[in-house]
């Protein structure tokens, strides 16, 4: 059994937070009368908008060199339904201190769309969003400190704290009345989605579903990855901090290389083992204590791990 196929719950809460699955579309924007860039006019089903709010992350992508990390603004809803919604355009330029980001509008075809309810399109959900890939070395030497987000005649500031080990952008709090446009995404069992770990080569995620958070627990996961030839991720970043929630993820470096002919299988994870944890049952008459045999799983990090 695979890590993918234990994920459909995990996803299924994810699209919740981001939003209904029906949401009000954009409305259209100063910038949709005219022609688009193929000469077609806008129209009434066919038109450029942004919504009023986008959610930002750094997100982890394949591709990325070792010194990159992908600034995602999206779009706070899902959409279904039979119009097609492209992504959003941006530009970026360092400036005086500044990374100015500014979020082009989006555009909402609709001229396909079935004249009438009982005709079949093929449906399927869409979030709009923007993947601005950004350098660690960039932000060093342009020394940028501040990202000033724009959308429309609005401007939300982030502060960049950079590190050796991490990234991590923070909504500026002296900015607290103005409005608030880009807000922080949100997502089940992750602390942030605003901080972003330059992970060294050889990381590995552990997941034992299902395992308590106790100490004892986490002991006996790390005693397990130790006779597979892993550490403990502080072991060579002290300052890591996991990123979930829950103790039954675990991060590793495996410094032996024990998982180098495994690359493909940990993309989607694959299962390596059995841990054996005490649990203790309470009866009627005493407790038990017994052991409780699990799984574990490995992969590497995936896009907010």
């Amino acid at each position: 059994m695979t890590f993918r196929k234990l994920l459909p719950l995990f996803l299924i809460a994810v699209i919740m937070t981001a939003g209904a699955a029906y949401a009000q579309l954009p409305g259209r924007s100063g910038g949709s009368t005219g022609l688009d860039s193929q000469g077609v006019p806008y129209s009434s089903k066919y038109w450029k908008g942004a919504p009023e709010q986008s959610t930002i992350s750094l997100v982890r992508k394949p591709g990325l060199t070792e010194n990159q990390f992908a600034l995602r603004i999206a779009s706070p809803f899902l959409v279904n339904g039979c119009m097609k919604l492209s992504n959003f355009g941006y530009m970026a330029e360092f400036k005086d201190g500044y990374l100015d980001i500014s979020i082009e509008d989006m555009t909402v075809d609709m001229r396909d769309q079935p004249q009438y309810a009982h005709y079949e399109c093929s449906q399927k959900a869409q979030m709009p969003m923007a993947d601005i890939v950004l350098n660690r070395d960039d932000l060093v030497k342009n020394q940028t400190q501040v990202i000033r987000m724009h959308n429309g005649s609005d401007t939300n500031y982030y502060n960049i704290t950079l590190t050796d080990d991490n990234v991590m952008i923070l909504p500026d709090e002296s900015y607290g009345g103005m409005i608030k446009r880009f807000i922080p995404q949100a997502l089940p069992g992750r602390k942030t989605t605003l901080t972003y770990w330059f992970y060294p080569v050889g990381t590995i995620l552990l997941w034992v579903p299902g395992m308590d958070d106790t100490q004892k627990s986490v002991e006996a996961l790390r005693a397990f990855a130790k006779e597979k030839g892993l550490a403990p991720l502080e072991t060579v970043m002290p300052a890591f901090e996991s990123p979930m929630t829950k103790a039954e993820y675990q991060y590793f470096i495996d410094t032996d290389g024990t998982f180098d002919d495994n690359q493909d299988e940990l993309v989607d994870g694959m299962a390596i083992g059995d841990v054996s944890f005490e649990k203790t049952v309470y009866g009627l008459e005493k407790d038990e204590t017994v052991l409780d045999k699990k799984t574990v799983y490995a992969k590497r990090p995936g896009m907010y791990e």
